[in-house]
């Protein structure tokens, strides 16, 4: 509304104004785009003609959004949405989880970003849905306000597996075996209208079979599956009866021991062996016993079979006999004969052995075995035959041991010992004993038998004896320098000789070298002869010095004037000197020591290495320990790694502590830097500054600085709290609930989503919302509430007495008779109200002092099922009973449970 006025000529009449002075300016055509807003202007004149023009720009939107609803489902990761939308069935079912998601669009202001207004959120239906399905319905505001037509989708959701058994007709025996045909019927349940059912199957076996397996798949609405199998065998073949013996069998079949007898060859093909009599076992000789079994299978069909055998455990009996007896010292001189007699009472004696004559001397002991025709042996008793025709052997030996080499070194005896493998020595001759020295000297002796055999002179071996020492003569084998000193090891050469056994080389001893300093220093040698005899030596002194005198390099300044062993200035100077040492214990040096000169450093290094070199009059020389000269002037590096490397939050804020700092630092020359510490950061900060120091070795420092965030704690959320409504139609409701509210310590204000709106249907059951609120640093906190929906159950109606936790009442029914269940859920809720596998009828026991209530009303329906009674807004469900499954004087529970997850029971007793 505007107002116009003139102060002078005044306004001009017929302008349009409402009073005289004010008029309104009106933009109500649609906008060209945001860009293009729609303009109106009004030009209002004067008595005297002059004008004014006053324009009023408005962006204009009358045209609704759009909106569409696709049905989506969800990959393997169970979260994220498959490629492309999904189309259910040919019975218009899913059988997997449904995501409903909206599209939303605006071609002018655009669609509402977000709160109330804004595209719905994806619907999921995770859970079986009524026949009718479920109906997720949205609409979309755009900024203008104006409101789209409302899109919406239903879907009907069955993962439920369907039921199917098998049943085989007729029964088999109680083996589970069939004697004819059989049929295979399949029961299915759950299958919803549209799902398969598989029909019966025959199974005709025209030969015998150990299992004919029949499967079929039942397929419900949604395509879901299950399956079911039987297997059915046949049998009309008798056995076969078998008798098998056991035991030792020997020769001639013959068997040598106890004989037992088995059925375990016994075999049926199909059912199986039931069992066969048995059979006693034979433990006694009988040259011919038959035994009988009958075998029956698991059919009853048998068979006969028998078995003859013949059975000697004896063994048969044997002696031995020689020709003449021996001497009276148990000995035979010749050749001795002996024979053998056998006997056998049942199967007889095979072969009886040959006479055996004994030839061998010494001690033969004779035996035999024979054999019966069974297979049975028998060995005689040994009989030891003795006898000897060979003379004794005779040995000579030292009765002493030489040593090693062969040689003695003292007077050496010998002895005569003889051996006679047959009848023994009975005497030996004593040898001449040697007492002075020799080379092979050799003694000779005899032995006789106590069968008077004698033997050949026997020698021994040749005998050496030595006592007579080596000669040694031990000289140096280098000669000392001009002054008489050796600055090295002396070693020696020793001389030897010996007349008889000779030097043994192994047993010698030194000479040593001598190692040690000093003056008139000597070594000694030693050696034995083959026979053992030792003789020692000493060498002439001689005069050793090996040591090297000291070196000493001292720098000046004497000590680096920098940290850590660096110098900040030069030039930096080197005194040489030396000294020649006496060693502890040693008798004198050749001492005049000189040292080499070292030259001056007078520039920055990062490690110069100096020493000098001095030698005693002998020529020996050492070196000082090096000096290693460092200086350096420059400062290092200074560097902050913080961990982790990156701030784990958004916009630069890291969102988890502690955050710790890794300080360090470079240097191009001394090196070493040390950094002072930063301490972690693990409170929360919006901003904060950390620093440290770093100092190389020479002590020169150097900071860095690093700004750091930390935001721990994620925002507050508050959602309403769990709500529970009845359902108004369909096994559905209308819910409304206020918006989620956030906020946080350091980022205000935060905004919370819900993936669930406010003023939506929701169905029967809990439907979890899920709210999230993310602060700058991305710190994200996740709540949940619940919407449950339920039905307003009032209590099962006539002819049904509900029963009380109080009150236990029992409504008698004629068995086979058609229940009605009535019952309302506050309105109609749709055809599919019930859980899966509900309604269920449970037999139960009767109790006897319960009241009992007939049934004023019953139904003509031939089959159980539900249905929706508009005219008296209530439920019937009909429980046609069965007269053999409900017999006469059973007592059932009925039990309904509901989608919303309630049940409701009714008890009946049948007559």
């Amino acid at each position: 509304m505007f107002t116009a006025s003139d102060g002078g000529s005044g306004l001009k009449a017929d302008q349009g104004l409402n009073d005289d002075s004010q008029f309104t300016l009106t933009a109500s055509a649609q906008s060209a785009s945001a860009a293009q807003p729609t303009t109106v202007s009004k030009t209002i004149a004067d008595n005297a003609g002059n004008t004014t023009t006053r324009t009023v720009s408005a962006l204009i939107d009358t045209t609704r959004p759009t909106i569409s609803a696709q049905t989506y489902g969800l990959k393997a990761d169970g979260v994220t949405l498959t490629d492309d939308p999904i189309s259910p069935n040919e019975n218009g079912w899913f059988n997997r989880t449904v995501v409903i998601r909206f599209t939303c669009a605006d071609a002018l202001s655009g669609v509402v970003a977000s709160g109330p207004g804004a595209c719905p959120a994806d619907v999921t239906v995770d859970s079986d849905t009524p026949d009718a399905g479920e109906t997720v319905t949205g609409t979309v505001k755009d900024n203008a306000g104006n409101t789209s037509l409302p899109a919406s989708e239903t879907v009907r959701v069955d993962t439920a597996a369907p039921g199917i058994s098998a049943a085989v007709s007729p029964d088999a025996n109680s083996a589970g075996w069939h004697r004819s045909d059989a049929m295979v019927t399949f029961t299915c349940t759950g299958l919803g209208t549209g799902g398969r059912c598989p029909a019966p199957v025959s199974v005709t076996q025209n030969t015998d079979a150990d299992g004919t397996v029949v499967s079929a798949t039942a397929t419900d609405r949604a395509g879901n599956t299950a399956s079911a199998t039987a297997t059915v065998k046949l049998d009309r073949t008798s056995p076969d009866a078998r008798l098998a013996a056991s035991g030792t069998l020997g020769l001639n079949g013959w068997y040598r021991g106890t004989v037992s007898f088995s059925t375990a060859g016994s075999t049926d093909a199909l059912s199986g062996l039931a069992g066969c009599t048995a059979v006693a076992s034979l433990a006694t000789d009988d040259p011919s016993h038959t035994v009988v079994t009958t075998c029956t299978d698991v059919a009853g069909n048998s068979a006969t079979a028998s078995l003859t055998v013949k059975r000697d455990a004896t063994p048969p009996t044997i002696s031995a006999t020689p020709d003449r007896p021996a001497n009276a010292s148990g000995w035979y001189r010749a050749n001795v004969t002996v024979a053998f007699t056998c006997a056998d009472a049942t199967s007889g004696v095979g072969t009886c052995p040959d006479s055996e004559v004994v030839s061998d001397e010494g001690s033969t002991p004779v035996s035999a075995t024979v054999t019966d025709q069974a297979g049975n042996q028998a060995t005689s008793p040994a009989l030891t035959i003795r006898l000897d025709r060979t003379a004794p052997a005779a040995q000579v030996a030292a009765t002493t041991t030489p040593n090693s080499a062969g040689w003695y070194r003292t007077d050496v005896a010998f002895a005569t010992t003889g051996s006679d493998a047959l009848s023994g020595v009975e005497t030996c001759t004593t040898p001449a004993t040697l007492d002075d020295d020799a080379t092979g000297h050799v003694a000779t002796g005899t032995c006789t038998d106590r069968a008077g055999n004698t033997s050949p002179v026997a020698s021994s071996a040749p005998v050496n004896r030595d006592t007579v020492k080596p000669t040694l003569v031990l000289a140096a084998a280098s000669a000392p320098n001009a002054a008489g000193w050796y600055r090295q090891d002396v070693a020696f050469v020793l001389t030897k000789s010996d007349d008889r056994s000779g030097i043994d080389t192994a047993s010698c001893t030194g000479p040593a070298p001598i190692t040690a300093e000093g003056t008139g220093l000597t070594t000694t040698a030693s050696c034995s002869d083959v026979a053992g005899n030792s003789a020692s030596v000493t060498s002439a002194g001689v005069n050793i010095d090996t040591t090297a005198p000291s070196a000493t390099l001292t720098p000046s300044p004497a000590t680096p004037n920098g940290m850590n062993g660096w110098y900040r200035s030069g030039p930096i100077s080197f005194a040489a000197t030396g000294t020649d040492i006496v060693p502890a214990g040693v008798n004198g040096v050749s001492g005049s020591v000189t040292c080499s000169a070292v030259d001056a450093i007078a520039g920055d290094t990062s490690g110069t290495t100096v020493s000098t070199t001095c030698s005693d009059a002998a020529g020996n020389s050492a070196t000082s320990a090096a000096l290693t000269v460092r200086l350096d002037s420059a400062s290092p590096t200074a560097t902050i790694s913080p961990s982790p490397a990156a701030p784990d939050g958004l916009n630069g804020w890291y969102r988890s502590g502690p955050i710790t700092f890794t300080t360090s630092g470079t240097d191009t020359l001394s090196g070493n830097v040390t950094c002072t510490a930063i301490p972690a950061i693990s409170a929360d900060t919006p901003g904060t500054t950390v620093t440290t120091t770093c100092t190389d070795e020479a002590g020169n420092p150097m900071t860095a600085s690093l700004p750091v965030k930390l935001d721990q704690t994620a925002p507050t959320l508050t959602v309403p709290a769990n709500i529970t409504v009845t359902a108004t139609g369909n096994s559905q409701a209308v819910v409304s609930f206020a918006a989620a509210t956030a906020s946080d310590n350091f980022t205000s204000p935060v905004s919370a989503t819900c993936d669930r709106v406010s003023g939506a249907s929701y169905p029967v059951g809990t439907t979890t919302v899920t709210c999230a609120a993310t602060d700058q640093a991305g710190n994200t906190t996740t709540r949940t509430f619940t919407i449950m929906v339920k039905y307003a159950f009032t209590g099962f109606f006539q002819p049904i007495d509900m029963s009380t936790s109080a009150s236990l009442v029992y409504n008698t029914v004629k068995s086979g008779s058609a229940i009605p269940v009535k019952f309302r859920l506050g309105g109609n809720q749709g055809m599919t109200i019930f859980s899966a596998n509900s309604p269920t009828f449970t037999m139960i026991a009767c109790n006897a002092m319960a009241p009992v209530d007939d049934l004023e009303e019953l139904s003509t329906a031939t089959n159980s099922g539900l249905t929706w009674d508009a005219a008296a807004q209530q439920y019937v469900y009909v429980w046609k009973t069965s007269t053999t499954a409900q017999r006469a004087g059973s007592c059932y529970q009925l039990t309904v449970k509901f989608l919303d997850g309630t049940s409701q029971t009714a008890f009946f007793k049948f007559r």
